[in-house]
């Protein structure tokens, strides 16, 4: 039962940095078209509407999650 509540409580962690980036996003000004946790993983896919903002999104979002890593 153990491994199933850790389980959750990652999906639950991604779910909420997904919901995080969302608003952060908002509130820099960076448009996005996708933020979500691909299902059956703990990856947080983020699809800009620009492409050319990605430095932005490094610079002022991603930068402040060190234990997250940058995978394209």
């Amino acid at each position: 039962m153990l491994g199933v509540e850790v389980e959750k409580a990652l999906e639950d962690k991604a779910d909420q940095y997904a919901a995080d980036f969302k608003d952060i996003l908002k509130e820099k000004r960076i448009g996005y078209k996708h933020v979500a946790r691909v299902p059956g993983t703990y990856d947080i896919e983020i699809v800009l509407k620009d492409p050319a903002d990605a430095k932005k999104l490094r610079r002022r979002v991603l930068r402040g999650y060190y234990n997250l890593e940058e995978v394209s």
